[in-house]
C-alpha cells in the first residue's frame, strides 16, 4: 500500500511505546487511527496527543486477553465504519481456558 491517507489503522498496546509511536507515525501519515489498550488513563492521553496532531481517532478500552473484548473493538469499528486496510498488534498475550 503506498497511499495511507483516509486509510484505517487498528494499533493495540497504542497506550505507550512501540504501539503509541505506531499509532503517531499512522496519524503522520494521514491514517484514520483506533487505538485500544486495557490501560484506558494512558490509552486517553494518546488519544488526545493524537487529535492534537488533527488525527482521526477513535480510542476503545480492550484487553486483547479476552476475546469478547476483541469483539467488542470489532464491533465499534463496524459501528463506526472503520474497516481497517492496517493492523499493528503491539499488545500481545496468551489466552487459555473459557476466553479461548
Amino acid at each position: 500500500m503506498k497511499n495511507f491517507k483516509d486509510k484505517v489503522a487498528v494499533v493495540t498496546g497504542a497506550a505507550s511505546g512501540i504501539g503509541r509511536g505506531l499509532a503517531g507515525q499512522c496519524a503522520k501519515e494521514g491514517m484514520k487511527v483506533v487505538v485500544a489498550d486495557i490501560e484506558e488513563a494512558r490509552l486517553r492521553d494518546t488519544e488526545k496527543a493524537l487529535k492534537a496532531m488533527d488525527a482521526d481517532v477513535m480510542a476503545v478500552k480492550t484487553d486483547v486477553s479476552k476475546f469478547k473484548d476483541i469483539e467488542a473493538l470489532q464491533a465499534n469499528q463496524a459501528r463506526q465504519r472503520r474497516h481497517a486496510a492496517w493492523q499493528a498488534c503491539g499488545a500481545g498475550s496468551t489466552v487459555r481456558g473459557d476466553d479461548a
